[in-house]
C-alpha cells in the first residue's frame, strides 16, 4: 500500500481510486489492503482495547472521563470509576455496582432478587 492512486498523484485523469487499472493491479491492491489489515489483527487480536497498561493513553483517557462525569453528577474528590467496552460487560459491571451499594445501604436483605 504505496498510496498510489490518491488525487493529485499518479497519471492524469484517474479519477477514483483503482479507476483504470487492469484487473491484475486491482486484485494486487485488494491482497495488499487484505495483508495490512490482517497484519494489524493478528498484532492487536490478544489485547484488550481497553487494557491501559498495553495503550497508557487509555489511562488518562478513563481518568478524564469518570472526573466528567463526576462534575456532570456534582460528584466530589472521592468518586471512582472504570470505563467499559460496552454491551454485556458494561450491564454486568452496573448490576454489581447496584449490588455493592445495596448491601451497604440496606444488610438486612440477605437474598435479594433481581427481576
Amino acid at each position: 500500500v504505496t498510496g498510489e492512486g490518491q488525487e493529485g498523484e499518479g497519471e492524469e485523469g484517474r479519477g477514483e481510486e483503482g479507476e483504470g487499472e487492469s484487473p491484475d493491479k486491482k486484485e494486487i491492491n485488494n491482497k495488499l489492503k487484505a495483508a495490512l489489515v490482517r497484519m494489524f489483527y493478528h498484532a492487536f487480536l490478544h489485547e484488550n482495547a481497553l487494557n491501559p497498561m498495553v495503550f497508557p493513553s487509555l489511562a488518562r483517557f478513563e481518568t478524564e472521563t469518570v472526573a466528567m462525569a463526576a462534575g456532570m453528577l456534582h460528584g466530589n474528590e472521592r468518586v471512582v470509576g472504570s470505563v467499559t467496552s460496552g454491551g454485556t460487560e458494561s450491564i454486568l459491571m452496573a448490576v454489581k455496582t447496584y449490588r455493592d451499594r445495596a448491601r451497604d445501604l440496606w444488610p438486612h436483605i440477605t437474598q435479594p432478587e433481581m427481576v
